[in-house]
């Protein structure tokens, strides 16, 4: 609990997994603080969903972050088309929200903000190295993507609740055994896709830099160079929980204060003491052991206590929200202010990557944005100057050939047809869009044995209930009567 939140070296790993979701998925927020009462006269209406509407300013917030991470971090402005195109994703995404919100509350279906957390401190995306949430990262990754918390928080209640709506839809869904043999059939045939491949190694390996853009970075980041003044603890917790009496409190000193005089006479080395005593799962095991703690990034009386001692030294017990401890200084490290010269390989590493993110970033947006206004691939890969390939015959039950680690984009492609597309997905260390371009049975396929027919059950009922929704959507916005006054 105690733990520094340190910086991720796979920072850019984490952005890439969270790329579908944040730029090409447009997960927008799904609140009630969009909607307004009002007739559909009102000249701030941006659309009219039943009684309510949604603002020109509140969509404007959605559409500007939106446009940001598709198109501000590219070289090349959008096309007329792109930005007209975006528009509607964005106002038509803010209309399918207040329907399933509608739906959610006509179900009795909620997801509090207590569930978002939750989920949100359990994603390994967001935890580090010992497997808990660490908030440095995820502030990082959300400003990575002109996201604030609150945008973030809100889209990942939208996807709960969609979620939790299907999960009825699965348990009500009637299906037959032949709809499900014909499925598993049509998952396994054989595929051909054309594709773009992106690798990041390669953006950062032939991006050319000046040394006055290195150094511009540098004074720009210059806190995230210079050594912060640390210090090396271990400490020992007795822990008291928020509903613990007086006499908790007093207990728990005392069992401290008397492990201090043990330490102190030599009856107990404080790592021994910790092993045998402390409350802290995390640091327990290993002798109180807390590693090298910046200062400010833990709670402030334990800071503060932290900061006062001198090497080697042992404090009084300390009080903290979360019960008492006795804090050990192993080593102290100042504060140091480094220079361009000192860090440059470091600033020059980083700079690449970023500006290699940003580049993959604004491709990845083009390419489906492109894709989404049904070019091909083909002519997505000429309008962008990218190469495009060819996949040779695959299926789902193994790496597309020549394609290492490609096991996992295989599977996501197993449920498209001809001329559908699927991206940005993960192959190895690239990041690839695929579009189907021919398909063939399977020749002699055997029936399929119970885990993989468990497997296409549960595909099976995710395509039915994802058709279903977007059905069910379409016709709400009729019984809605939904209208929109979006122009270019």
């Amino acid at each position: 609990m105690m733990r520094t939140l340190r910086d991720k070296k796979t920072m850019h790993i984490i952005l890439w997994l969270l790329i579908a979701a944040f730029v090409i998925g447009f997960l927008f927020l799904a609140s009630g603080r969009w909607l307004l009462k009002g007739d559909s006269r009102d000249p701030n209406a941006l659309a009219q969903i039943g009684n309510d509407k949604i603002t020109y300013a509140d969509f404007d917030k959605i559409y500007q972050s939106a446009y940001e991470n598709l198109f501000g971090r590219g070289e090349a402005e959008p096309t007329q088309e792109q930005t007209k195109h975006l528009k509607e994703q964005v106002l038509d995404q803010l209309i399918d929200d207040q329907i399933m919100e509608k739906t959610a509350q006509k179900l009795g279906v909620s997801v509090s903000m207590e569930d978002v957390a939750t989920a949100i401190q359990k994603s390994r995306y967001f935890q580090d190295e010992s497997g808990k949430f660490d908030s440095n990262t995820y502030f990082k990754v959300l400003q990575q993507n002109n996201l604030t918390p609150a945008q973030f928080e809100a889209s990942q209640q939208r996807q709960m609740l969609v979620q939790k709506i299907q999960g009825l839809l699965n348990e009500s869904y009637l299906y037959s055994p032949s709809d499900v043999e014909n499925y598993r059939v049509f998952l396994n045939r054989n595929l051909k896709a054309n594709y773009i491949s992106l690798n990041g190694k390669t953006y950062e390996k032939n991006l050319k830099i000046a040394e006055n853009d290195l150094k511009d970075y540098f004074d720009s980041h210059r806190e995230n160079y210079d050594l912060k003044e640390q210090a090396k603890a271990r400490h020992i917790l007795i822990s008291v929980p928020s509903t613990g009496t007086a006499s908790d409190q007093t207990k728990a000193k005392q069992t401290l204060v008397d492990l201090h005089s043990k330490i102190i006479s030599g009856k107990i080395t404080f790592s021994a003491a910790a092993s045998q005593f402390s409350q802290d799962p995390g640091s327990q095991k290993k002798g109180g052991e807390l590693g090298w703690l910046d200062r400010g990034m833990t709670v402030k009386e334990f800071d503060e206590a932290l900061f006062k001692l001198k090497k080697g030294e042992i404090s009084q017990p300390i009080q903290t929200k979360f019960g008492y401890h006795l804090i050990q200084l192993e080593d102290y490290q100042g504060a140091h202010k480094s220079t361009f010269s000192e860090v440059r390989s470091k600033v020059e590493k980083q700079y690449r990557q970023e500006k290699a993110i940003n580049q993959i970033l604004a491709l990845s947006g083009q390419i489906a944005s492109k894709m989404k206004l049904n070019e091909s691939i083909e002519q997505v890969g000429k309008d962008l100057s990218l190469g495009v390939s060819q996949t040779p015959w695959f299926n789902r039950h193994g790496d597309i050939p020549k394609m290492k680690g490609s096991i996992t984009a295989a599977e996501a492609l197993s449920d498209l047809y001809s001329g559908q597309w699927k991206g940005p997905l993960s192959v190895g260390e690239d990041q690839c869009f695929f579009q189907i371009t021919e398909e063939k049975p399977a020749q002699g396929l055997k029936a399929g044995d119970p885990s993989d027919l468990a497997g296409v059950y549960e595909t099976f009922k995710k395509d039915r209930v994802n058709l279903w929704l977007k059905d069910y959507l379409t016709a709400q916005r009729k019984e809605l009567k939904v209208k929109t006054f979006l122009t270019d």
